[in-house]
Protein backbone atom coordinates (compact mmCIF):
# COMPACT_ATOMS: atom_id res chain seq x y z
CA UNK A 1 0.00 0.00 0.00
CA UNK A 2 1.35 3.40 -0.98
CA UNK A 3 1.71 6.08 1.70
CA UNK A 4 -0.41 9.19 1.15
CA UNK A 5 -0.96 12.58 2.74
CA UNK A 6 -4.20 13.12 4.61
CA UNK A 7 -6.81 15.41 3.05
CA UNK A 8 -8.68 18.15 4.88
CA UNK A 9 -11.99 16.37 4.32
CA UNK A 10 -10.75 12.93 5.46
CA UNK A 11 -13.30 10.95 7.46
CA UNK A 12 -12.92 7.55 9.09
CA UNK A 13 -15.37 4.90 7.91
CA UNK A 14 -18.68 4.57 9.70
CA UNK A 15 -17.64 1.16 11.04
CA UNK A 16 -14.44 2.64 12.51
CA UNK A 17 -16.38 5.49 14.12
CA UNK A 18 -18.94 3.14 15.63
CA UNK A 19 -16.27 0.77 16.94
CA UNK A 20 -14.22 3.59 18.49
CA UNK A 21 -17.32 5.10 20.13
CA UNK A 22 -18.28 1.69 21.55
CA UNK A 23 -14.77 0.76 22.71
CA UNK A 24 -13.80 4.20 24.06
CA UNK A 25 -16.96 5.94 25.31
CA UNK A 26 -14.97 8.46 27.38
CA UNK A 27 -13.19 9.80 24.29
CA UNK A 28 -14.79 12.64 22.33
CA UNK A 29 -14.35 11.01 18.92
CA UNK A 30 -15.41 14.06 16.87
CA UNK A 31 -13.01 16.36 18.73
CA UNK A 32 -10.17 13.83 18.38
CA UNK A 33 -10.93 13.38 14.67
CA UNK A 34 -10.55 17.15 14.15
CA UNK A 35 -7.29 17.18 16.14
CA UNK A 36 -6.07 14.16 14.17
CA UNK A 37 -6.69 15.73 10.77
CA UNK A 38 -5.26 19.11 11.81
CA UNK A 39 -2.16 17.47 13.28
CA UNK A 40 -1.35 15.55 10.11
CA UNK A 41 -2.21 18.48 7.84
CA UNK A 42 0.08 20.76 9.86
CA UNK A 43 2.93 18.26 10.06
CA UNK A 44 2.69 16.78 6.57
CA UNK A 45 2.46 13.24 7.86
CA UNK A 46 1.89 10.36 5.48
CA UNK A 47 0.32 6.97 6.15
CA UNK A 48 -0.29 3.77 4.26
CA UNK A 49 -3.54 3.32 6.20
CA UNK A 50 -5.27 6.37 7.69
CA UNK A 51 -7.98 4.20 9.28
CA UNK A 52 -5.39 2.28 11.31
CA UNK A 53 -3.55 5.49 12.17
CA UNK A 54 -6.81 7.01 13.43
CA UNK A 55 -7.65 3.94 15.53
CA UNK A 56 -4.24 4.18 17.17
CA UNK A 57 -4.78 7.93 17.77
CA UNK A 58 -8.04 7.18 19.60
CA UNK A 59 -6.42 4.41 21.66
CA UNK A 60 -3.62 6.77 22.69
CA UNK A 61 -6.16 9.45 23.57
CA UNK A 62 -7.94 6.97 25.83
CA UNK A 63 -4.65 5.94 27.46
CA UNK A 64 -3.70 9.60 27.97
CA UNK A 65 -7.06 10.40 29.57
CA UNK A 66 -6.83 7.40 31.90
CA UNK A 67 -3.27 8.29 32.93
CA UNK A 68 -4.21 11.91 33.61
CA UNK A 69 -7.34 11.03 35.57
CA UNK A 70 -5.30 8.63 37.74
CA UNK A 71 -2.66 11.32 38.31
CA UNK A 72 -5.33 13.85 39.24
CA UNK A 73 -6.98 11.57 41.77
CA UNK A 74 -3.67 10.57 43.35
CA UNK A 75 -2.62 14.24 43.70
CA UNK A 76 -5.97 15.13 45.26
CA UNK A 77 -5.46 12.67 48.15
Amino acid sequence: MRKQYITEDWMPSESTLLKMMADYPEVNIQYEKEKFVDYYLANGGVSANWEATFRNWIRRSDEYQRRNSQSSTSHAS
